[in-house]
């Protein structure tokens, strides 16, 4: 009998690393990579990775963009992210000020 684990579990802890040592940086690229539109990629566009705990990621968005948000949008951001991660993940959003690049504001600059 082989130990090796199952190649889902592999690709679970495999998820699981990458979520976990997500950086603000890396925050940008995932979010191209979500493809999500509508109020829950918007929210996402204009929001700054403050934290990740484990499974808990902790979001800030940018309080010039709180008209889109409501407490509905948490649990759906919750659902994109733990499609994309391939794990359970839990998002909480804070509106307050950014104090690094959101996906929006990279996304303008790179217009210009």
């Amino acid at each position: 009998m082989s130990s090796a684990k199952p190649a889902s579990d592999a690709a679970s802890s495999d998820n699981l690393t990458e979520l976990e040592t997500l950086t603000h940086v890396r925050w940008l690229e995932v979010y191209k990579a979500l493809g999500i539109g509508g109020i829950v990629g918007n929210v996402l566009a204009n929001s700054q990775l403050e934290s990740v705990n484990g499974k808990a990621l902790h979001f800030i968005l940018d309080k010039s963009q709180s008209a889109v948000f409501s407490e509905e949008i948490q649990p759906k951001v919750s659902q994109a992210l733990a499609e994309y991660f391939g794990v359970s993940v839990s998002a909480t959003i804070q509106i307050g000020e950014v104090s690094a690049e959101t996906p929006a504001m990279l996304s303008q600059r790179l217009k210009q």
